[in-house]
């Protein structure tokens, strides 16, 4: 709506009013921020593509599950045994650590931004918001799950829309 395109246009006007905002010294490092069902995975598979980018995919995925013990998924345990579950740890040493390649895209889920995390991710790098027609996410969705806006990640897409405003 227009309360949104007022703050598209904030961020855009800050970012050409003063170059990089403090704090946002790694500009090879991409966050795609988006719900699922938004076509993030593809994006992120032609990123990989590119010998000077690293991507990771979902590398919060194991602190969202460990902070939210209520969510069923089948697979809970075997990807709390394989990942990080300490998810400042995966800020420190994978998305904000330095790294062997130029570029470094990081695909995340944003309901996976979970109130442990320190704002560190938030106040540096580059960030991209995906977002997909509402009724495409939910037919894909329906086909698995019963679709929630908390599961489609809107509230938490506007939610970091808005902290990079304000941090911008």
């Amino acid at each position: 709506g227009e309360a949104s395109g007022g703050r598209e246009r904030r961020l855009a006007s800050s970012r050409v009013a003063s170059g990089r905002p403090a704090g946002m010294e790694d500009r090879y490092c991409i966050n795609a921020w988006s719900g699922p069902r938004c076509l993030s995975t593809s994006l992120m598979y032609s990123w990989a593509q590119r010998s000077d980018t690293a991507v990771l995919d979902e590398p919060l995925y194991a602190n969202y599950i460990a902070q939210n013990p209520q969510l069923y998924r089948p697979y809970r345990d075997e990807l709390l045994a394989s990942q990080e579950n300490d998810g400042n740890k995966v800020l420190r040493e994978q998305i904000l650590s330095p790294r062997g390649t130029k570029v470094l895209y990081a695909k995340h889920i944003a309901k996976m931004w979970t109130d442990n995390l320190d704002e560190d991710l938030l106040l540096k790098g580059n960030h991209i918001i995906l977002v997909r027609h509402p009724e495409k996410v939910i037919r894909s969705w329906d086909k698995v799950l019963e679709c929630t806006l908390e599961e489609a990640s809107y509230p938490k897409l506007e939610s970091i829309f808005d902290r990079l405003c304000e941090v911008c």
